[in-house]
């Protein structure tokens, strides 16, 4: 799913809108004589069919879905009837929506790990998952752009929580951002939006359930996914590092035996971990960095300002990007280990209270999981917060380089059970014990047996028998459930060149350096982030070497993609 726009509008306005984009990179349905619908992407198919009368539905896809109680993992070319309910998440990574006559509706994932974006105006409805396109929109249709300043101010730090998304509201008081379990919909009666809010309190396990349970359930789907994938026929990568998480998802292939149809992958120049992952190989046999044979394709070099401000502006400051797009002529899975914090923590376990922040932050991040369903003094808030916001926002950049990263790890239950009363660990524990090492021993006592990259993560024999009798053993291989593959995974292309090139009619283009930098914020009109406390403390530090790449994770890089977005917006506004 490379990044897709999806307007609902008037057919003069449809009309206008669609003739900015890519011929080849456009699908519009009209739907009535009045309502037109169109889909800007390069991945996501769009379905259309006659209903009764004079009308058309579209049906719309884009990524995959994982429907464990179905038994399969579906494609967008799939039969509709395996497609998800707008309104109904499911896990995976994707985007569905459906239009007719009537009016419009669409969702997301159940993690949300395919962002979604929204904003409205006179006989108009828009989605996207970049926040870049959304604002564009508006200054096609000369629709109001106003700066949001008390996000600017919520967001004027550069903790990693202060760099993602810190509520619903966005840098643009036009767009907004839509959590998971949201249902989006749009009737033309009214012509005005609906956002009905997933609630968070409903992932908490159900009567009945034990802390036994939600891990073998956990570990069950897990292996299912992997087995599923890797046995596919498809090219299938597992990242693997000398950690916890991505060593769970090689677990989850050696309980399903498709440890064969991996593709096992670890960097050379990470020390530690290609030592762990060395050992790995050699104890359980499997080959490490094999040859890619035909799946090498080729690289090509990417736009890398252009391609942060299309996935990224606005929504997640750090500027992570690859260098370059590898180009393969077929479809390839990429499985790795990144979602596990969802369950194990990432802010600490903690009241949002607790965490210095500007208070118009706190004031956002406690407002929004108030909307969702947690007390803003919840002991856990800021977990809550991190899997409602940043989770998702921080696994999206993935997506730049893949139409199907796979996260295995992400599990529902084990987020559940990690936030209930029956959860049996201390989530503050020294010991590094979590759900997430847990349904490894599930899954593999041997693999959970071996040493990490750091010994502080390193499980005794002791600790795995004991936690294995309160478990109930290991994982059966007969307790596997099989999912079957329905539609075709096709090959991944990209960003949507359509989207980069509106990055760059703004300027907003080139390398992550500082001469760029100064270029696109100089050929903005905008002064307001140079009022800013990111802007008056960090500027100059990133103009020191303007030839030399700015750290994505640093606190340069942070304030860089603050500074762009903020001035960007501001440029536009009225």
């Amino acid at each position: 799913m490379s990044y897709h726009l999806t307007l609902f509008g008037r057919r003069n306005i449809v009309e206008r809108v669609r003739s900015r984009f890519s011929e080849e990179e456009c699908a519009v349905v009209k739907n009535s004589r009045q309502w037109s619908t169109l889909v800007v992407s390069n991945s996501v198919l769009t379905v259309a069919s006659r209903l009764p009368g004079d009308g058309l539905r579209a049906s719309i896809f884009g990524g995959y879905a994982v429907d464990y109680a179905g038994g399969f993992v579906a494609f967008p070319d799939a039969d509709e009837s395996y497609l998800p309910d707008p309104g109904a998440p499911v896990d995976g990574c994707y985007f569905r929506a459906i239009s007719t006559p009537d009016g419009f509706e669409c969702g997301g994932d159940s993690l949300h790990y395919g962002s979604l974006l929204w904003t409205s105006g006179d006989g108009f409805f828009a989605v996207s998952d970049s926040l870049m396109v959304l604002v564009h929109l508006r200054s096609v249709l000369n629709e109001s752009i106003t700066v949001d300043e008390e996000t600017v101010r919520g967001r004027d730090w550069t903790n990693s929580m202060g760099c993602a998304q810190m509520g619903h509201e966005t840098i643009c008081k036009e767009v907004q951002f839509a959590t998971m379990g949201s249902r989006l919909s749009y009737k033309v009666a009214s012509e005005m939006p609906v956002v009905e809010y997933g609630q968070l309190t409903s992932l908490l396990p159900s009567d009945g359930s034990t802390h036994r349970s939600e891990i073998r359930r956990a570990g069950i789907r897990m292996a299912s996914l992997v087995g599923a994938l890797a046995s596919s026929g498809e090219h299938s990568v597992l990242a693997l590092s000398g950690g916890l998480d991505s060593r769970l998802c090689l677990a989850a292939a050696i309980r399903s035996g498709s440890l064969e149809g991996l593709n096992v992958r670890c960097q050379k120049n990470s020390t530690n971990d290609y030592a762990v992952a060395v050992g790995l190989a050699d104890q359980f046999g499997f080959d490490l960095n094999p040859t890619l044979g035909a799946m090498q394709g080729t690289l090509q070099e990417m736009d890398l300002f252009g391609s942060w401000a299309v996935t990224s502006l606005g929504l997640y400051d750090q500027l992570y990007v690859p260098k370059y797009f590898r180009s393969i002529d077929a479809a390839s899975f990429s499985l790795g280990g990144q979602g596990a914090e969802a369950a194990k923590g990432n802010f600490r376990w903690r009241k949002l209270s607790a965490i210095a922040m500007p208070a118009t932050a706190l004031d956002q991040a406690e407002r929004a999981v108030e909307r969702l369903g947690i007390d803003r003094n919840d002991k856990w808030g800021s977990e809550w917060q991190y899997l409602a916001f940043r989770n998702g926002l921080h696994a999206n950049r993935s997506l730049v380089s893949s139409d199907y990263c796979v996260r295995p790890t992400a599990q529902l239950p084990l987020i559940g059970l990690s936030r209930s009363d029956i959860h049996e660990l201390d989530n503050q524990n020294s010991k590094m014990q979590s759900v997430i090492s847990d349904t490894l021993i599930a899954l593999s006592p041997d693999l959970a047996a071996v040493d990490f990259d750091n010994h502080a993560k390193n499980l005794s024999r002791d600790t795995i028998d004991s936690r294995l009798a309160v478990l109930g053993g290991p994982i059966d291989s007969s307790e596997i459930t099989p999912l079957s593959i329905v539609g075709n995974p096709a090959p991944s292309r990209g960003v949507t060149k359509s989207f980069i090139d509106i990055a760059c009619s703004y300027g907003i283009s080139g390398n992550m350096d500082g001469t760029s930098v100064d270029r696109i914020v100089s050929g903005m009109d905008s002064c307001m982030w140079k009022k800013t406390r990111v802007g008056s403390e960090i500027w100059d530090q990133v103009r020191v070497d303007k030839r030399a790449r700015i750290p994505a994770t640093s606190r340069e890089g942070a304030a860089v993609g603050k500074i762009v977005g903020w001035s960007w917006v501001e440029s536009l506004s009225a």
